[in-house]
């Protein structure tokens, strides 16, 4: 299964570009084609906007629990969407559930090390927040206790 790196999915669609799709799903609005469900959906993934996003991944939802001849790819394209939204506990499960069917794929394997960065270098920032409140709460209480005596 070939599928796009995570790379791909920061280059944005031009505003053209993403109309041509949206204007093609809205004229076949009745009954949209698998096909073209899927380029809207990966079009609006690859878009810096959240709100695109978010729809992207509604997209890939409603065609991984109706097309099953796609669910796979779409577990990629979900783990995908939730990693640029920087919701990295649901792009990990997306992962590792895909990686249960094809464990050695190399984009998978590269997203889910990239969740894993992800996660460990937001949780350094966080202990360095954490660790800087403190430190200032510290300085604040000596300041007051001195002042008192």
């Amino acid at each position: 299964m070939k599928l796009p790196t995570i790379q791909d999915a920061q280059l944005p669609l031009t505003s053209a570009e993403l109309n041509i799709l949206r204007r093609q799903y809205d004229k076949d609005q009745e009954k949209p084609s698998l096909q073209t469900r899927f380029n809207l959906a990966w079009g609006l993934l690859r878009s810096k906007r959240k709100a695109d996003q978010k729809e992207a991944i509604g997209l890939f939802t409603e065609m991984y629990n109706h097309e099953e001849e796609r669910r796979l790819e779409c577990l990629y394209y979900l783990a995908l969407g939730y990693y640029k939204l920087g919701n990295y506990l649901e792009a990990r499960g997306f992962c590792q559930h895909l990686l249960e069917y094809v464990p050695e794929n190399e984009q998978v394997l590269a997203l889910q090390a990239s969740i894993n960065n992800q996660v460990t270098r937001e949780g350094v920032v966080g202990i360095g927040i954490v660790g800087a409140v403190v430190v200032i709460g510290v300085a604040v209480w000596l300041s007051w206790s001195k002042r008192a005596n």
